[in-house]
């Protein structure tokens, strides 16, 4: 069958207008749109920088409505995703695109009626600010979970050049977006009590411990010094620190120690160095109000922060070095000798009792003078620091006042043991005993396995420690000594423990409504810097209430740990995962 020269004509408009239309258009809009995006991004970004919100309302706007444009261009071409090599960067762009509508969109509802004196007195704006957000971040958020989804698929590497050149800043905002999802909705409800927090009206004084993570205990570690930080009108007015035993020496509290640290601490009093001993943050701090409310003429605090190393390390990392002048000659403090400078200062460096436990206090001191007037870039990366660093329990506060408290609680910020767990539940608590610092080298992994016997649930947890430090001539690294308690759901019974050697603990903590396993153990050092690593474990076997649904596990993270490795099996179903934070394991 022939096709006459008009039909011919017909269909070659047709294809002609078919690749105009779903080739040539879709290509023409990319190319010009590329500048006008550019443009747009840089006036978004300039906004941030200088908060000009009302701005950049109308700039997030221009934005959106140009992305959107793209995406919807490059939806005609979607014939490309089955092209060999370009389906790739196709699929990721279109993510990207995606990604970017929905975030935009997100921030345009949650701008929408800023107050326009935002510039002016920074708590009364900071007050107003989150009041005109809380109506629109439940409108916000969905898109804000779209755009998650959208973001977490992309694949740097299959972007074209010029989206790949951007990724570095769109990742920064792409790691935000979670934080934003989880923190926004208590945030936008607690104007009035951040207000209060940051000493408006009234000045607040807070009690800041720092503890060394060498050491570890309950909360994070050895409370090595302690300090005062002045919060006034949302300026810090000052910040102090000093050694512990500065203050350990006013104290007149003094009741009589527990069984475990009279055994291994060889102490008959229980000391202030000592009081955070308990896992609950909460209940710690009450422990050490007890030692501090009993010192003369002792500054009334609004609440106190706990301070650990692995936080310092990241201050440093932010902030950059430190000098502390000693008696030996200036000494310079980085995010990667800070640890060892430290120790050094303490145990080696002859200086007299108070000039070696003063050097932490001098440098604690400049490290938070310098974070606390950072301004600009330096600053928000800070707040980052602090918001993961209170998310991953290497920095604690607590709060005396009800409604600050609430929100941290909210938050998970408190440092609290969860009560309600409504499935399984596990937090593995280490005290080292040695007066050393061997938690700087040692690795902690974690193996769980539970199983249903017949109509009895068996768990057993196995903790390893390996420790590759080479010998130091006992200065650092000791045979490692600690007592070890397992916080387990209550009614839980102990069947066997392998691997202790001293005294086993089991009762109940109905603060914390949690059975509590403990017991102690060793592991000993390399014999030579040649020799593997030294390891030991120690392995509980117990018996689950019946009750409990084993296929929900609330893992709960030590404070003062930066990661510890679990290898968790529940009937069967296997789960790898390295703990930085609190996390629930569903449907195992």
């Amino acid at each position: 069958m022939r096709v006459s020269l008009r039909n011919r004509w017909a269909i070659g408009c047709g294809l002609a207008g078919v690749i105009g239309i779903f080739v040539a258009l879709p290509f023409w809009v990319v190319v010009q749109r590329i500048p006008r995006l550019k443009h747009e991004l840089r006036v978004v970004q300039a906004d941030v920088h200088q908060k000009k919100f009302q701005q950049l309302d109308v700039a997030l706007g221009q934005l959106h409505a140009t992305l959107n444009t793209v995406d919807e261009a490059g939806r005609m071409a979607v014939y490309v995703r089955l092209l060999p090599h370009y389906g790739a960067l196709y699929a990721n762009s279109m993510r990207l695109l995606a990604g970017g509508v929905d975030l935009t969109e997100a921030l345009s509802i949650g701008l929408q009626g800023v107050p326009s004196d935002l510039t002016q007195h920074k708590i009364p704006a900071l007050v107003s600010l989150l009041t005109a957000w809380k109506p629109k971040i439940g409108p916000a958020m969905p898109w804000l979970r779209k755009a998650a989804v959208a973001w977490n698929g992309v694949q740097p590497k299959d972007l074209p050049g010029l989206l790949y050149a951007r990724w570095p800043l769109i990742d920064q905002v792409r790691q935000l977006i979670p934080s934003i999802l989880t923190y926004a909705p208590s945030m936008a409800s607690a104007g009035t009590t951040l207000a209060q927090v940051m000493g408006e009206p009234q000045s607040q004084r807070y009690l800041v411990m720092f503890e060394n993570s060498g050491e570890l205990r309950a909360t994070g570690g050895f409370m090595t010094a302690y300090g005062y930080l002045v919060m006034s009108h949302g300026k810090v007015a000052s910040v102090s620190s000093q050694n512990i035993y500065t203050l350990s020496s006013k104290v007149r509290y003094r009741p009589p120690a527990s069984m475990v640290i009279h055994r291994y601490l060889y102490l008959w009093h229980w000391h202030l160095r000592d009081s955070n001993w308990s896992p609950n943050v909460p209940t710690a701090v009450q422990n050490i109000y007890k030692f501090y409310d009993s010192v003369p003429g002792a500054p009334k605090v609004n609440g106190t922060i706990l301070v650990t190393t692995w936080f310092v390390d990241r201050l440093l990392y932010d902030v950059g070095p430190v000098t502390v002048p000693t008696n030996l000659g200036p000494v310079t403090v980085t995010a990667k000798n800070a640890n060892y400078e430290m120790e050094y200062m303490a145990e080696k460096s002859g200086l007299s009792q108070s000039e070696r436990k003063g050097f932490i206090s001098v440098m604690m001191n400049t490290i938070l003078k310098k974070a606390f007037h950072a301004h600009g870039l330096l600053l928000e990366r800070i707040l980052g620091t602090v918001i993961q660093a209170l998310q991953q329990k290497l920095l604690l506060v607590n709060f005396n006042a009800g409604p600050a408290q609430n929100l941290l609680q909210q938050l998970n910020w408190a440092g609290t043991v969860d009560r309600r767990v409504s499935g399984n539940y596990l937090q593995v608590v280490d005290e080292n005993l040695g007066g050393h610092k061997d938690n700087y080298f040692i690795k902690e992994s974690v193996a769980v396995d539970v199983k249903k016997v017949g109509t009895r649930t068996l768990e057993t947890v196995k903790i390893t420690w390996v420790n590759p430090a080479p010998p130091d001539g006992n200065w650092l690294v000791v045979p490692y000594t600690a007592w070890i308690r397992l916080y387990l759901p209550t009614g839980t019974k102990l069947l066997h423990i392998h691997g202790e050697n001293g005294p086993i603990q089991q009762y109940d903590n109905r603060v914390v409504n949690k059975t509590v396993i403990g017991t102690h153990v060793t592991i000993p050092n390399k014999l030579t810097a040649s020799a593997p690593p030294s390891q030991g474990s120690l392995t509980y076997s117990l018996l689950l209430p019946s009750k409990i649904p084993i296929q929900q596990l609330t893992l709960q993270k030590q404070p003062g740990v930066r990661e510890i490795h679990y290898d968790v099996n529940i009937d069967g179903v296997k789960k790898h995962l390295s703990l930085y934070q609190d996390t629930t394991l569903n449907g195992l």
